[in-house]
Protein backbone atom coordinates (compact mmCIF):
# COMPACT_ATOMS: atom_id res chain seq x y z
CA UNK A 1 0.00 0.00 0.00
CA UNK A 2 1.24 3.01 -1.27
CA UNK A 3 2.09 5.80 1.95
CA UNK A 4 -0.62 8.54 2.02
CA UNK A 5 1.89 11.36 3.01
CA UNK A 6 -0.86 14.36 2.37
CA UNK A 7 -3.19 12.33 4.94
CA UNK A 8 -0.63 11.77 7.50
CA UNK A 9 0.99 15.57 7.49
CA UNK A 10 -3.16 16.79 7.81
CA UNK A 11 -3.20 14.30 10.60
CA UNK A 12 -1.04 16.30 12.41
CA UNK A 13 -1.38 20.01 11.37
CA UNK A 14 1.41 20.31 8.96
CA UNK A 15 0.91 23.22 6.31
CA UNK A 16 3.10 23.87 3.16
CA UNK A 17 5.63 21.37 1.56
CA UNK A 18 7.88 19.45 3.43
CA UNK A 19 11.71 19.00 2.68
CA UNK A 20 14.43 16.72 4.43
CA UNK A 21 15.92 19.05 6.20
CA UNK A 22 16.85 19.44 10.30
CA UNK A 23 14.32 22.29 10.27
CA UNK A 24 11.40 19.80 8.75
CA UNK A 25 12.62 16.99 11.31
CA UNK A 26 11.90 18.89 14.35
CA UNK A 27 8.55 20.55 13.05
CA UNK A 28 7.59 17.43 12.39
CA UNK A 29 8.70 15.89 15.53
CA UNK A 30 6.86 18.37 17.61
CA UNK A 31 3.29 18.13 15.32
CA UNK A 32 3.55 14.26 15.65
CA UNK A 33 3.85 14.34 19.33
CA UNK A 34 1.52 16.96 19.62
CA UNK A 35 -1.37 15.13 17.83
CA UNK A 36 -0.58 11.36 17.68
CA UNK A 37 -1.57 10.07 21.27
CA UNK A 38 0.98 7.51 22.63
CA UNK A 39 -1.41 4.93 23.96
CA UNK A 40 -0.94 1.03 24.66
CA UNK A 41 -4.64 -0.22 24.10
CA UNK A 42 -4.42 -2.58 22.24
CA UNK A 43 -1.81 -4.94 24.32
CA UNK A 44 -4.01 -4.53 27.47
CA UNK A 45 -7.19 -5.82 25.53
CA UNK A 46 -4.87 -8.79 24.69
CA UNK A 47 -3.87 -7.96 21.06
CA UNK A 48 -0.57 -7.40 19.35
CA UNK A 49 -0.33 -3.94 17.42
CA UNK A 50 -0.06 -4.35 13.36
CA UNK A 51 3.10 -2.42 12.23
CA UNK A 52 2.49 -3.00 8.16
CA UNK A 53 2.28 0.18 6.46
CA UNK A 54 -0.97 -0.73 5.39
CA UNK A 55 -2.31 -0.97 9.41
CA UNK A 56 -0.47 1.68 10.93
CA UNK A 57 -2.32 4.32 8.43
CA UNK A 58 -5.59 2.52 9.03
CA UNK A 59 -5.38 2.87 12.88
CA UNK A 60 -2.90 6.37 13.69
CA UNK A 61 -3.88 8.20 10.74
CA UNK A 62 -7.52 7.13 9.28
CA UNK A 63 -9.23 5.94 12.57
CA UNK A 64 -6.82 8.61 14.51
CA UNK A 65 -6.01 6.58 17.63
CA UNK A 66 -2.49 6.69 18.79
CA UNK A 67 0.25 3.76 19.34
CA UNK A 68 3.10 2.62 21.03
CA UNK A 69 6.80 3.20 20.08
CA UNK A 70 6.75 0.21 17.30
CA UNK A 71 3.92 2.17 15.31
CA UNK A 72 4.81 5.56 16.10
CA UNK A 73 8.14 5.38 15.06
CA UNK A 74 7.68 2.76 12.11
CA UNK A 75 4.82 5.36 11.02
CA UNK A 76 7.33 8.60 11.34
CA UNK A 77 10.26 6.18 9.18
CA UNK A 78 7.17 6.00 6.26
CA UNK A 79 6.84 9.71 6.44
CA UNK A 80 10.06 10.25 6.54
CA UNK A 81 11.04 7.74 3.61
CA UNK A 82 8.20 9.85 1.68
CA UNK A 83 9.56 13.38 2.04
CA UNK A 84 13.05 12.03 1.32
CA UNK A 85 14.85 11.83 4.62
CA UNK A 86 17.57 8.96 5.00
CA UNK A 87 16.67 6.67 8.41
CA UNK A 88 17.41 3.79 10.14
CA UNK A 89 15.80 1.59 12.92
CA UNK A 90 17.34 1.17 16.25
CA UNK A 91 16.26 -1.06 19.35
CA UNK A 92 17.21 0.51 22.67
CA UNK A 93 17.04 -0.69 26.35
CA UNK A 94 14.25 1.07 28.33
CA UNK A 95 16.10 2.28 31.67
CA UNK A 96 12.89 4.92 32.74
CA UNK A 97 11.49 3.32 36.16
CA UNK A 98 14.15 0.41 36.46
CA UNK A 99 16.94 0.22 38.61
CA UNK A 100 20.08 0.08 37.62
CA UNK A 101 20.91 -3.79 38.30
CA UNK A 102 17.55 -4.76 36.37
CA UNK A 103 18.99 -6.03 32.89
CA UNK A 104 16.64 -5.13 30.14
CA UNK A 105 15.93 -6.40 26.49
CA UNK A 106 15.71 -4.00 23.51
CA UNK A 107 12.00 -3.31 23.17
CA UNK A 108 12.33 0.19 22.04
CA UNK A 109 11.83 1.28 18.86
CA UNK A 110 13.86 4.73 18.34
CA UNK A 111 15.21 6.29 14.40
CA UNK A 112 18.34 7.57 13.24
CA UNK A 113 18.05 10.40 10.98
CA UNK A 114 21.04 11.19 8.46
CA UNK A 115 21.49 14.57 8.04
CA UNK A 116 24.13 16.69 6.53
CA UNK A 117 24.73 18.73 10.02
CA UNK A 118 24.96 14.47 11.08
CA UNK A 119 23.10 11.91 12.44
CA UNK A 120 20.60 12.83 14.61
CA UNK A 121 18.12 10.71 16.75
CA UNK A 122 14.34 10.96 16.45
CA UNK A 123 11.66 9.48 18.40
CA UNK A 124 8.14 10.07 18.73
CA UNK A 125 7.48 7.56 21.07
CA UNK A 126 8.52 7.40 24.50
CA UNK A 127 5.27 7.98 26.42
CA UNK A 128 4.98 10.35 28.81
CA UNK A 129 8.20 11.52 28.42
CA UNK A 130 8.90 11.50 24.47
CA UNK A 131 11.80 13.88 23.17
CA UNK A 132 9.92 16.30 20.93
CA UNK A 133 12.33 17.07 19.10
CA UNK A 134 15.49 15.92 16.86
CA UNK A 135 18.99 15.28 19.19
CA UNK A 136 21.83 15.10 17.43
CA UNK A 137 23.53 11.57 18.30
CA UNK A 138 26.92 12.68 19.99
CA UNK A 139 27.67 13.29 24.06
CA UNK A 140 28.07 16.61 25.43
CA UNK A 141 25.66 19.34 27.06
CA UNK A 142 22.34 19.11 27.34
CA UNK A 143 20.32 19.82 24.04
CA UNK A 144 17.00 21.64 24.63
CA UNK A 145 13.37 20.56 23.42
CA UNK A 146 10.05 21.92 23.70
CA UNK A 147 9.64 19.76 26.90
CA UNK A 148 13.23 20.31 28.84
CA UNK A 149 16.37 19.10 28.01
CA UNK A 150 18.11 16.19 27.25
CA UNK A 151 21.57 14.43 27.14
CA UNK A 152 23.04 11.78 25.55
CA UNK A 153 26.21 10.11 27.73
CA UNK A 154 28.08 7.62 26.38
CA UNK A 155 28.25 3.66 27.50
CA UNK A 156 30.21 0.97 26.54
CA UNK A 157 26.96 -1.04 24.62
CA UNK A 158 25.76 2.49 23.85
CA UNK A 159 24.51 6.16 23.83
CA UNK A 160 22.37 6.28 27.30
CA UNK A 161 19.55 9.56 27.06
CA UNK A 162 18.59 11.22 30.23
CA UNK A 163 16.08 13.86 30.47
CA UNK A 164 15.65 16.71 33.39
CA UNK A 165 12.81 15.73 35.05
CA UNK A 166 12.24 18.41 37.69
CA UNK A 167 15.79 18.76 39.22
CA UNK A 168 17.36 15.58 38.67
CA UNK A 169 18.77 13.97 35.44
CA UNK A 170 16.62 10.91 34.65
CA UNK A 171 18.23 7.69 32.32
CA UNK A 172 15.30 6.84 29.77
CA UNK A 173 16.88 4.17 27.72
CA UNK A 174 20.05 2.81 26.30
CA UNK A 175 20.28 3.03 22.07
CA UNK A 176 23.09 0.85 20.02
CA UNK A 177 24.17 1.91 16.88
CA UNK A 178 23.27 -1.36 15.01
CA UNK A 179 20.56 -1.05 12.56
CA UNK A 180 17.72 -3.35 13.01
CA UNK A 181 16.01 -5.81 10.95
CA UNK A 182 11.78 -5.83 10.01
CA UNK A 183 12.28 -9.37 12.26
CA UNK A 184 13.86 -7.94 14.94
CA UNK A 185 11.16 -4.84 15.67
CA UNK A 186 8.30 -7.68 14.96
CA UNK A 187 9.72 -9.94 17.43
CA UNK A 188 10.37 -6.90 19.92
CA UNK A 189 6.95 -5.48 19.06
CA UNK A 190 5.29 -9.47 19.76
CA UNK A 191 7.39 -9.83 22.79
CA UNK A 192 6.24 -6.30 24.76
CA UNK A 193 2.23 -7.26 23.85
CA UNK A 194 2.22 -10.79 25.02
CA UNK A 195 4.25 -10.49 28.02
CA UNK A 196 2.62 -11.34 31.16
CA UNK A 197 2.86 -9.15 34.09
CA UNK A 198 4.70 -6.33 31.11
CA UNK A 199 3.81 -2.88 31.94
CA UNK A 200 1.82 -2.75 28.71
CA UNK A 201 -0.13 -5.89 29.01
CA UNK A 202 -0.76 -4.74 32.85
CA UNK A 203 -2.01 -1.00 33.04
CA UNK A 204 -3.55 1.01 30.59
CA UNK A 205 -1.06 3.83 29.44
CA UNK A 206 -2.00 6.72 27.18
CA UNK A 207 0.47 9.76 26.73
CA UNK A 208 0.25 13.49 24.74
CA UNK A 209 3.12 16.05 24.38
CA UNK A 210 1.03 19.08 23.11
CA UNK A 211 3.40 22.81 23.36
CA UNK A 212 4.32 23.10 27.03
CA UNK A 213 3.32 20.10 28.65
CA UNK A 214 3.11 16.03 28.80
CA UNK A 215 -0.40 14.91 29.69
CA UNK A 216 -0.28 11.15 31.47
CA UNK A 217 -3.06 8.46 31.39
CA UNK A 218 -1.84 5.79 33.87
CA UNK A 219 -4.78 3.08 34.40
CA UNK A 220 -7.47 5.74 35.87
CA UNK A 221 -4.45 8.91 36.96
CA UNK A 222 -4.05 12.18 34.64
CA UNK A 223 -1.58 13.89 34.87
CA UNK A 224 -0.33 17.19 33.15
CA UNK A 225 3.44 17.69 33.94
CA UNK A 226 5.16 21.11 32.83
CA UNK A 227 8.73 21.49 31.40
CA UNK A 228 9.88 22.91 35.29
CA UNK A 229 8.61 19.40 36.34
CA UNK A 230 5.01 20.24 37.71
CA UNK A 231 2.16 18.43 38.02
CA UNK A 232 -1.68 18.52 38.50
CA UNK A 233 -3.08 15.06 39.67
CA UNK A 234 -6.60 13.98 39.03
CA UNK A 235 -7.94 10.65 39.52
CA UNK A 236 -10.83 9.65 37.25
CA UNK A 237 -14.39 7.62 37.94
CA UNK A 238 -17.07 6.49 36.44
CA UNK A 239 -17.73 7.82 32.56
CA UNK A 240 -14.63 9.75 33.07
CA UNK A 241 -12.14 7.68 31.78
CA UNK A 242 -13.90 8.08 27.96
CA UNK A 243 -14.37 11.45 28.40
CA UNK A 244 -11.13 11.97 29.02
CA UNK A 245 -9.30 9.53 26.03
CA UNK A 246 -11.98 11.72 23.88
CA UNK A 247 -11.16 15.11 24.84
CA UNK A 248 -7.69 15.24 26.44
CA UNK A 249 -6.37 12.46 23.64
CA UNK A 250 -8.54 12.39 20.58
CA UNK A 251 -9.51 8.61 21.48
CA UNK A 252 -13.22 7.89 20.72
CA UNK A 253 -13.33 4.19 21.15
CA UNK A 254 -16.79 2.46 20.31
CA UNK A 255 -19.03 1.41 23.03
CA UNK A 256 -17.90 -2.45 23.36
CA UNK A 257 -14.04 -1.27 23.34
CA UNK A 258 -14.46 1.06 25.71
CA UNK A 259 -16.45 -1.68 28.17
CA UNK A 260 -13.43 -4.23 27.24
CA UNK A 261 -11.26 -1.71 28.56
CA UNK A 262 -13.05 -1.18 31.63
CA UNK A 263 -13.09 -4.64 31.86
CA UNK A 264 -9.50 -4.68 31.88
CA UNK A 265 -8.94 -2.28 34.22
CA UNK A 266 -11.25 -4.09 36.85
CA UNK A 267 -9.00 -6.94 36.82
CA UNK A 268 -6.37 -7.51 39.15
CA UNK A 269 -3.25 -8.25 36.84
CA UNK A 270 0.10 -9.15 37.55
CA UNK A 271 2.27 -5.91 36.65
CA UNK A 272 -0.36 -3.15 37.88
CA UNK A 273 1.12 -0.14 38.62
CA UNK A 274 -1.40 0.68 42.09
CA UNK A 275 -2.58 4.17 42.28
CA UNK A 276 -0.92 6.59 44.64
CA UNK A 277 -2.28 6.35 48.56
Amino acid sequence: MPFDLHAYLARIGWEGPPAPDLATLRGLIARHAAAIPFEGIEALLGRTPALDPAGLQAKLVGARRGGWCFEQNSLFALALRAIGFRSAPLLARVRYGVPAEVAMPRTHLVLRVDLPEGPHLADVGFGGVTVTAPLALRTGPAQPTPHGPVRLTERPDGLMLKARLGAEWTALYLVGSEPQQAVDIDAANWLVANRPGGIFTANLIVTRAPPGEQVVLLNRRLTRRDPTGGESVTLLEGPALGETLRGQFGIALPPGELAALEAALAEDRPGRIPAPG
